[in-house]
């Protein structure tokens, strides 16, 4: 959620420092949600019917830290519609996936299923502290996209380290 919140909230300013109009900035930004919409089933089948939830994960979240590095310094109208629709399509299976993990975690622990709100927290933590970070990084001198790509690229080792031990289970 960090990844997310050091991209995507500043795209309109970013959009308007651009340029462009507002029908260009609203179809852009229109692509986000259709590239999650059409993709979520397509992923939810792979990972449920195979039971390659952990493949799913680590894919999503190395296509998705790729499309999101391409979308950090796009500067074109295509470039920026492409790579934002892939970087939605691809996160797409993140969050249920992970909800999915953390249910089963607690299961296993022997945890009320309402303890999820405790670990979802963190997630809503996670957003709000790259959203802080990301708006003041100007202010820090740092290079345009750390914030983003130090995001992105620590999801992807998340990723690879989960105990997906029941895969396929």
């Amino acid at each position: 959620l960090a990844s997310i919140a050091a991209l995507l909230p500043l795209l309109g300013g970013r959009f308007e420092e651009a340029g462009l109009d507002g029908f260009t900035m609203g179809a852009l930004m229109a692509t986000l949600p259709a590239g999650r919409l059409l993709a979520a089933p397509i992923w939810a089948m792979v990972a449920d019917r195979y039971r390659l939830a952990g493949a799913v994960m680590r894919l999503a979240t190395l296509a998705s830290a790729g499309a999101g590095l391409v979308l950090a310094r796009a500067e074109s109208v295509p470039a920026l519609g492409v790579s934002m629709f892939v970087f939605a399509a691809m996160r797409a299976p993140i969050g249920p996936i992970l909800d999915a993990f953390v249910f089963h975690e607690l299961a296993a622990r022997g945890r009320p299923a309402t303890d999820y709100g405790r670990v979802r927290l963190w997630g809503s933590l996670g957003f709000l502290g790259g959203v802080v970070l990301a708006s003041l990084a100007p202010g820090f001198g740092w290079p345009e996209h750390l914030l983003s790509d130090a995001t992105l690229l620590a999801g992807c080792g998340v990723a690879f380290l989960l105990p997906w031990a029941r895969e396929g289970g």
